[in-house]
């Protein structure tokens, strides 16, 4: 049922209706399926406190000449129009390079992406930081 603002006004003005305003509750901050916390660094935000410290210890190894140079979320295929998606590839002063995931907890979908990335890239190591 539609009331109109004089329809309402109206009923407010009978003895014994109050008006009382309600507000909607607050939505619960939902929590991260595997107790990670989103943190913004550099503007750039990170799926975990792990990843963004790892990013930040990148950063000042840039900035003292230890590496080349890093890239975050750089992606490989492996086959059937999937994608493994690791959080860094450090480039080191050796011309090596290292690809980096950070891990607080593994997954059975990540296990099966490595698995299908070590059979398409066996000279490529993913190396696990927990």
């Amino acid at each position: 049922m539609n009331v109109t603002e004089e329809e309402y006004q109206e009923l407010l003005r009978r003895p014994g209706v109050k008006s009382k305003i309600v507000q909607a509750p607050e939505p619960e901050k939902k929590k991260s399926k595997h107790g990670n916390k989103m943190t913004e660094v550099d503007g750039y935000k990170f799926p975990s406190k792990l990843e963004a410290d790892y990013y930040c210890g990148l950063v000042l190894r840039l900035r003292a000449g230890e590496i080349k140079g890093f890239a975050r979320q750089a992606r490989f295929a492996i086959g059937g129009g999937r994608e493994y998606l690791c959080d860094f590839v450090v480039w080191h002063l050796d011309d090596t390079s290292e690809i980096i995931d950070t891990k607080g907890f593994l997954t059975e979908i990540y296990k099966l992406k490595k698995s299908l990335f070590n059979e398409k890239y066996p000279k490529l190591k993913i190396k696990e930081i927990k």
